[in-house]
């Protein structure tokens, strides 16, 4: 019995699985809190940002159920924004980021009346989505925003 090509047909399985492994694992890798942590702290924001996730039912009224939204926002009239959604499921995910870019287009909207310097920031904002988590950012450091997420 010749055991080259079962051996070899062992090691390209090995390999296969090895790789779809590597690949699920690097997907399951990414912590959302400690993406939030890192934007809040590793950011220029035009200030001190401010956890005001209890108002985030005001901000964004159409959720999916299930969904929690940790908010940080600057003081004001700077848009700066820091907000994690996580939904309950993936099928949930499409419905906040619709959510997401309604609120973006408020807020632009409404910066052009007020704080038209904002706007740029505003349509140049982070969204980022990984699973079942959505993160909105909002600042003039756009950049390195999105060299601290994968």
């Amino acid at each position: 019995m010749n055991l080259k090509p079962l051996a070899l047909g062992l090691c390209t399985a090995a390999l296969a699985l090895a790789s779809l492994t590597a690949c699920a694992s690097s997907a399951a890798s990414f912590d959302a809190h400690t993406a939030l942590d890192e934007l809040l702290h590793q950011v220029q924001y035009d200030g001190a940002l401010l956890d005001i996730s209890d108002n985030a039912p005001f901000y964004f009224t159409g959720l999916p159920d299930g969904t929690a939204v940790t908010m940080y926002t600057t003081q004001g009239t700077s848009s700066d924004q820091v907000i994690l959604f996580q939904a309950k499921g993936k099928e949930d995910v499409p419905a906040i980021e619709t959510q997401v870019q309604t609120y973006l287009d408020s807020l632009a909207q409404q910066a052009v009346n007020y704080t038209p310097e904002e706007v740029p920031k505003i349509k140049d904002a982070l969204v980022y989505t990984n699973d079942v988590y959505v993160l909105l950012c909002i600042t003039e450091d756009t950049a390195a925003a999105r060299e601290l997420l994968p």
